[in-house]
């Protein structure tokens, strides 16, 4: 099966992607950010923090590679219109 070509302009793929990126960095960033505000209200010291950059980097990369799966490159349906047959 052969994907269809992505007629959005140059901006709106860019934009998406952007957006996609933005959201893995603040997948990675609050976790550990979240771990020190756990690590400060329980009087621990590093251990939630240590954990929550754990998580965050295994998010991020997951997130990653998923964004570089070349299957992945098919455009996204955004209209609210169901395709013409």
């Amino acid at each position: 099966m052969t994907t269809p070509p992505d007629d959005r302009l140059a901006a709106a793929r860019a934009y998406d992607r952007a957006t996609q990126i933005v959201a893995v960095a603040i997948g990675m960033a609050a976790p550990p950010l979240a771990g020190h505000y756990v690590d400060n209200r329980l009087g621990t010291r590093v251990l939630f923090t240590i954990g929550g950059a754990a998580f965050g980097l295994t998010y991020g990369i997951w997130h990653l590679l998923k964004l570089a799966d070349p299957k992945r490159s098919q455009p996204q349906n955004h209209d609210s219109k169901p395709d013409a047959k």
